[in-house]
């Protein structure tokens, strides 16, 4: 290949590794803000309209807090306020999710393709490689990951509307009123916050991940080193493990052909692929040392 002509090493050696390749949390950071800038309008609004609504008249709220009427009009009202929120916000993140998501792709691409290139200058400085090189199965990646990006932006309003309507409904029907449906506010406002933050994270780590390999593959690397990061709570057992030792650590695999990151379904994939993985890798260079 003749990529791996233009590779000079240090040594004498057939194999070498690069730097570790990380992905820039400033990235997940900013796709966070993105999406806050998002959510907390539609937080803001869905509060004020159904602490009006269950302040209303139409409530009929008796002192100790009970609705005492579940009346057809009352539930038409909170139903058509659901309606007219989840419309409102789902065209809104369904607007704005392509253009963030662009945005939060091409930022991850940028470090992917920079880190790649530091990775292997630590290998040698004699390295020339084309690392603007946009191969087909690169682009494919790239917009599939715009497009994952999207899909999961626009779960947001569905999610979090869709899981209070069921609240309200259940507030309605029991005649617990306005207390349970702003504890259940409280409680979506927090997760709906806390599953940003985490799939930003998470997004971050897969896209860079998924980025760097097909980068890695178009400058001709077969190969990486698998590299367990620590900092999850719950690190999986099976990803920090010596590969020596049946794990993935340290071990050294195929761009082609990844290794099972998951022992109990089979899935196959690359660091960072599973849910939560902090996991990363080093691109392998192998040297033609009879050239």
């Amino acid at each position: 290949m003749a990529t791996r002509r233009t590779l000079k090493p240090k040594l004498n050696q057939p194999l070498a590794k690069g730097g570790i390749l990380k992905p820039a949390l400033s990235n997940a950071s900013w796709l966070e803000k993105e999406l806050r800038k998002l959510i907390l309008p539609m937080i803001e609004e869905t509060e004020r309209e159904l602490k009006a609504l269950f302040d209303s008249p139409a409530a009929d709220v008796l002192e100790d807090g009970t609705v005492a009427t579940q009346d057809e009009s009352f539930t038409d009202k909170a139903d058509s306020i659901m309606r007219k929120l989840s419309g409102k916000y789902e065209s809104i993140f369904n607007v704005m999710g392509p253009t963030i998501a662009s945005e939060f792709v091409y930022r991850g691409d940028k470090h992917a393709k920079a880190t790649l290139k530091g990775s292997l200058s630590d290998i040698s400085s004699s390295i020339s490689i084309n690392h603007e090189k946009m191969t087909p199965a690169l682009k494919n990646t790239l917009e599939a990951s715009v497009q994952q990006t999207v899909g999961l932006i626009k779960r947001v309003p569905q999610d979090y509307l869709g899981q209070l309507q069921g609240d309200v409904m259940r507030a309605i029907t029991t005649g617990s009123g306005l207390e349970d449906v702003q504890t259940a506010l409280a409680d979506r406002k927090v997760a709906v916050k806390n599953w940003v933050h985490n799939t930003s994270l998470d997004q971050t780590r897969k896209v860079y991940n998924t980025t760097t390999a097909k980068r890695a593959q178009a400058v001709g690397l077969q190969r990486f080193e698998w590299v367990h990061v620590g900092g999850s709570v719950h690190p999986r057992e099976y990803h920090k493990r010596a590969a020596s030792a049946g794990g993935l650590n340290g071990g050294i695999y195929s761009f082609d052909d990844p290794p099972i990151i998951d022992e109990k379904t089979g899935m196959r994939g690359l660091p960072g692929d599973a849910i939560n993985c902090h996991c990363t890798m080093r691109p392998i260079v192998e040297f033609n040392t009879g050239e």
